[in-house]
């Protein structure tokens, strides 16, 4: 069971929520790392964050993704819809004069 219990009335059922884990991807390079790899593709950080089983962000590493970075995906693209325990949150790089741009 997800969370951890904790004392409450009889009518109630407490549950805590686990708190968010944070993947943060470091490459461009569309490429699936063996566990423990210091790299982490978008692909390895989507695929982490279905299997997570709690609440999950994924972040860009602001050094890599310091100047404008396209990540060009394979030809099956990218999929979040696994982690049905929690939202995965993508939180693209972030500088006034840049957006974060996600095409299909």
């Amino acid at each position: 069971m997800l969370g951890r219990h904790f004392q409450c009335p009889a009518s109630f059922h407490c549950l805590a929520i686990a708190p968010s884990v944070v993947f943060k991807v470091n490459t461009i390079k569309d490429q699936t790392d063996p566990a423990g790899s210091a790299t982490m593709s978008l692909r390895d950080a989507i695929h982490r964050a279905d299997a997570a089983r709690r609440p999950a962000t994924i972040t860009f590493d602001s050094k890599v993704f310091a100047k404008v970075q396209t990540i060009k995906a394979h030809c099956d693209g990218f999929q979040l819809d696994a982690n049905h325990f929690g939202l995965i949150t993508v939180t693209g790089p972030r500088r006034a004069d840049r957006r974060c741009i996600w095409r299909q």
